[in-house]
């Protein structure tokens, strides 16, 4: 929107400094009308780095380290899924995979693969394991 609204302004205002108004010569400091158009280019061009440095690339860094992630996925990895469930997975397919919520239940789900957040390392995994083994 303030891109838009820049250029607006831009093709509103006469950058060659025609007739006054009233029919009268033009206003004497032709060369400031000139220089506001080079300011406000500048000021367009520093807006887009700023969305670049801000949106662009961030979004870019993620949408790279998530397939990565997808990548590198295998059976029998642990991984935490975007609903919270920690799971293993079971089956990979293209577009997605089959996990196993608990190693003593048959049940299995089937999920998009953009649902896995994270795969979790066998250390994360360990203290979820011991206080169940202590809760028994």
């Amino acid at each position: 929107m303030p891109l838009a609204a820049a250029l607006l302004f831009l093709f509103q205002n006469d950058p060659a400094g025609s007739a006054a108004p009233g029919g009268g010569a033009p206003p004497s400091g032709g060369a400031a009308s000139g220089s506001g158009m080079s300011d406000m280019v500048f000021l367009v061009a520093a807006l887009i780095g700023i969305m670049y440095f801000v949106v662009i690339r961030p979004a870019n860094r993620e949408r790279k380290r998530q397939a990565e992630l997808m990548s590198s996925l295998k059976k029998g990895d642990r991984v935490l899924l975007s609903s919270g469930l920690i799971a293993t997975v079971a089956a990979l397919s293209e577009k997605e995979v089959m996990v196993k919520v608990d190693d003593k239940n048959p049940l299995r789900m089937r999920f998009q693969k953009q649902a896995i957040q994270t795969i979790l390392k066998s250390d994360d995994a360990a203290p979820v394991e011991a206080v169940e083994a202590e809760s028994k």
